[in-house]
């Protein structure tokens, strides 16, 4: 068997002319079937379409014939459920809410000689975890208060208690109020 020997006699300039060629006319019948396929399904998925939109009005229609053939009963009976609707909404709301219970429990638990609490005012951080807590009262002398605010920062999960220092002005019977933040330690679980 005799071995062919093929010679390009094109120059290397004149190759990479005629590659380019090729290759610019295969994008162009790409681009071009492409474009047919595109056509094809746009035609065959036009019935489709138009089936689509009237089925949508048909049952638009529907819904407004329903509506205004409702009894009173039924027009009360869909006001009970969109009321309904809000308040589950509002109820998941609250579920999501910081328990104040048991965070007034953990504060309720410091030991507090010499300290008479009189109010309490709760409120929401700005995460859904962190709250704050402020506890008004009247403390028989600056060291029970000072004790008192140190018991105070070592209840579980608290961030940090402000004490503003004009409390200390007194000698005795100081009223104060005491800014508690603190972080929920318990999270509630929902299914």
């Amino acid at each position: 068997m005799k071995k062919i020997k093929l010679i390009n006699l094109l120059q290397k300039k004149e190759t990479q002319e005629f590659f380019f060629g090729y290759a610019m006319r295969f994008s162009v019948l790409f681009c071009i079937g492409l474009v047919c396929v595109t056509l094809v399904h746009a035609t065959l998925l036009f019935p489709s379409y138009v089936f689509l939109k009237e089925e949508q009005q048909a049952l638009r229609k529907q819904l407004t014939v329903i509506s205004q053939t409702m009894t009173p009963e039924e027009m009360l009976i869909q006001e009970r459920l969109n009321g309904l609707e809000v308040r589950s909404v509002r109820i998941e709301e609250i579920a999501k809410e910081v328990a104040f219970s048991d965070e007034l429990r953990r504060v309720l638990a410091v030991p507090r000689e010499g300290i008479i609490l009189s109010g309490f005012v709760f409120s929401r951080g700005p995460e859904a975890d962190i709250y704050r807590l402020f506890i008004s009262g009247t403390a028989s002398t600056r060291l029970s208060l000072r004790t008192y605010d140190t018991a105070l920062r070592q209840v579980e999960g608290v961030i940090r208690t402000n004490l503003p220092i004009n409390a200390f002005a007194q000698e005795n019977n100081i009223s104060f109020t005491i800014e508690f933040v603190g972080k929920r330690t318990i999270p509630l679980s929902f299914p």
